[in-house]
């Protein structure tokens, strides 16, 4: 399975060309095997009903979880698990988003679709960021 951070997601979503063309057909070859954490779902949304991330303001009154469904992305849930996790990724990585996000990969052993390089501290044994 494949696990994708909130800007991956939108950039699949999106067609954007900040998604790498090996990225993007690698996720479309493995379309089925999408994920996301619950925690992208209300990233999306409070940044685009706040204004903060211009890519997202069409989102501000969608309901993304039948939204993602229908494109068959699986949604993983936060957990007390994964947020005990995150808590241990706090080591200067300041966005809390991604830490929860990064702990949600690590929960379910899924590589891990990201641009932020800044994450691969945090590797475990198993651990692939892909980008």
């Amino acid at each position: 399975m494949k696990l994708l951070d909130t800007g991956p997601l939108i950039y699949f979503l999106h067609g954007a060309k900040s998604l790498q063309s090996r990225t993007r057909s690698l996720l479309e070859k493995e379309r089925d095997s999408l994920a996301v954490s619950a925690v992208s779902i209300f990233e999306i949304r409070s940044k685009a009903l706040r204004g903060t991330w211009r890519a997202v303001q069409k989102y501000a009154h969608t309901d993304m979880t039948p939204f993602l469904e229908e494109r068959n992305i699986t949604i993983l849930p936060l957990t007390g698990e994964i947020a005990d996790r995150a808590a241990d990724f706090t080591g200067g990585h300041g966005d809390p988003f991604d830490r929860f996000i990064l702990a949600t990969a690590w929960k379910h052993r899924c590589d891990f679709v990201s641009e932020d390089e800044a994450l691969d501290r945090f590797a475990w044994d198993g651990y692939n960021r892909i980008w």
